[in-house]
Formats: structure tokens, C-alpha cells, sequence
């Protein structure tokens, strides 16, 4: 047991797996949990949201310390499809489907760079959807809470050019089943009906996934993460615009390979971001997203995002004529 631990180790460390992990969340760093949280809109509502997210890691961080070290980059382009239909105005259900390019880049000594890329499709998300309390003249809030499977769809087991195994948050999928759960809040006062405060939350407990050929069992840690903020409506000639300000709080637990704890995985991150909604129509939107750090503690030495940015196209319709479609 203990030699096949050594070569193990000896595997990760030469896959160079090292200081690649802080945003190495649902696949390999691609960001669909946060992602989540199509709104309510009524009986019969088909909503699709298409997203390109960017998210690049430059900062080498040794728990909270931001280390002077830019010999590693880490660049992950997402391309992220949710859709969601409204059975009724209790039940709903919800699907998220990613593309994925990972990009890794070390500045060698020798003053070259070695460049790994990896792309395909990635994993997806489908949720069933609970509203507890929808948003009335009489209650000016709504509460939907959801669950379901994070779905492997993505390959795990792409090689680089000399046919080993990619590390695996370079792959563009886990390779294993996840259960997610998830519960969304908004709230307008009536009082002043043009702002809005919304929180989102969301919980993936993991399961391990089989690498090199059964003798490994890597699984991905715990995440936890909650985003809250407001948002405030105003118009510019015929342009319905939502600015916005959210903080995202994220927690995740540390990897495990055969059970055992990886070093250099796991921490706490705190962003702001910050954009706005763009309403072209009562059907048709574009949201633009921008994610800064603000705090980050991470266990021992991690490469974290130092800016994430995204842009979304927004259209829905309904299938329904019970109700009026409702403005975004």
C-alpha cells in the first residue's frame, strides 16, 4: 500500500499538478455552479442564456501572502448553455451544458515557455426547481430552492503530446457524478420598486473519479458559495439597464487522491463583481460580468484568478397564454 501511495504521489507531481488548483472547481476551473440562477417568470416560460466566461489565474498565493512569481498563467475560456421551463408556478426545471478550453503556460528558466491547451465538451448541470414563494404585489419577495446531478459528460483522461494523462483540473470534465443543491432569493421593496437585492446560493458535494486505469481515485473538494448584491433599474431613452454589485463569498475543501488529502488545494475566496444588464426587449437582454478579487486564504501555495469577465445573451419565451410574459 505504501509504495503504490509513493508512486501515486510521483504521478501527480510529474503531471505537474502543484500550484494549479485554486480555481479548480467543476471542471477543471470551469465555473457552472456559479453560473446557475435562471429567475422565475410564469407558467409556460422557456428561457435560454448563453455565456462566454474568461477566467485567468496569475497570482501565486501561499495561503493569504500574494507571492512575486508569474512563472505559471492559467487561462480557462468557458462557453456555458443553461435553459429552464416553468411547469407550473410551483415546479420548474432547469439545464446547464459547458464547453471548455484550458490553457497552461510556464515560463521554464531556459527563457522558453511550455504550452499545454486542452479543450472539449465539459460537464453539465440539470436542476429541479421548487418555488416556495413567488414575488405578488402582497409579497415582495421570491424563494426557489432546487437539487440535482452535476452530470460527467466531459472527458477526463485527455494526454498531452507525450501521452500522459493531463493533471486533472486540465481536463474539461471530472469524470464523476456530483449532487448539487441550490436556493435562490430576490427581493424588491415596495418601497422602491426599482432596486432589487438577490442572493444565490450553492452546495456540490463531490464523488471521486477512476484515473490511471482504476489505481487512482482523485476527487474534487467540497464547494460552498454564496452570492449577494443589488441592482437598481433605470432607463436611457428606450434601454431598460440594471447595474449591479455582488459579492461572492466561495469555500472549498481540500482535493483527495485515494482518500487521502492533497496538499495545495482548498481555501476561501471572497470577489467582488460588478455589471449590468442590458434589456433589449421584455425577451431579449446582454449581461456583462467582471469579477475582481478581494480576499483570498488559501492551504499552502495555489495559483488564484486575479480577473474573471463574461459576457451573456439572454432571450425567452413563452409557451403559455394563461399569463403575460414578464419584463427581466
Amino acid at each position: 500500500m505504501r509504495k503504490r501511495t509513493i508512486f501515486l504521489c510521483i504521478l501527480l507531481l510529474f503531471g505537474g499538478i502543484k500550484y494549479a488548483k485554486s480555481q479548480a472547481c467543476c471542471s477543471g476551473g470551469v465555473p457552472i455552479s456559479s453560473n446557475l440562477g435562471l429567475a422565475s417568470k410564469g407558467i409556460g416560460a422557456l428561457q435560454f442564456q448563453l455565456t462566454y466566461d474568461y477566467n485567468t489565474l496569475r497570482d501565486l498565493l501561499a495561503g493569504r501572502t500574494k507571492l512575486q512569481d508569474r512563472s505559471r498563467i492559467r487561462n480557462t475560456h468557458s462557453l456555458l448553455l443553461e435553459s429552464s421551463y416553468e411547469f407550473s408556478s410551483a415546479f420548474s426545471i432547469s439545464a446547464l451544458v459547458s464547453y471548455v478550453r484550458q490553457e497552461r503556460i510556464i515560463h521554464t528558466q531556459l527563457g522558453t515557455d511550455d504550452i499545454t491547451i486542452n479543450q472539449g465538451l465539459g460537464d453539465a448541470i440539470v436542476l429541479f426547481r421548487y418555488t416556495l414563494f413567488s414575488n405578488k404585489p402582497e409579497l415582495p419577495f421570491s424563494v426557489i430552492v432546487g437539487a440535482g446531478p452535476k452530470i460527467p459528460l466531459g472527458n477526463a483522461d485527455h494526454t498531452d503530446k507525450r501521452g500522459i494523462i493531463l493533471p486533472a483540473d486540465l481536463q474539461p470534465g471530472t469524470g464523476a457524478w456530483d449532487g448539487i443543491a441550490w436556493g435562490y432569493f430576490v427581493f424588491q421593496p415596495s418601497s422602491f420598486p426599482n432596486l432589487t437585492f438577490s442572493t444565490n446560493t450553492t452546495y456540490r458535494i463531490t464523488t471521486p473519479n477512476q484515473r490511471f486505469n482504476g489505481q487512482q481515485a482523485y476527487r474534487f473538494g467540497n464547494e460552498f458559495q454564496v452570492q449577494s448584491g443589488v441592482s437598481y433599474r433605470f432607463l436611457i431613452q428606450s434601454l431598460i439597464l440594471d447595474p449591479m454589485l455582488i459579492f461572492q463569498y466561495r469555500t472549498v475543501s481540500a482535493d483527495q487522491v485515494n482518500a487521502l488529502v492533497l496538499d495545495n488545494t482548498g481555501g476561501h475566496w471572497i470577489y467582488a463583481r460588478t455589471g449590468i444588464n442590458i434589456n433589449l426587449s421584455p425577451k431579449n437582454a446582454v449581461r456583462l460580468m467582471a469579477d475582481f478579487p478581494l480576499y483570498r486564504d488559501l492551504v499552502g501555495t495555489q495559483l488564484s484568478t486575479s480577473f474573471r469577465a463574461s459576457i451573456s445573451f439572454y432571450h425567452s419565451l413563452s409557451l403559455s397564454k394563461k399569463k403575460p410574459f414578464p419584463i427581466n
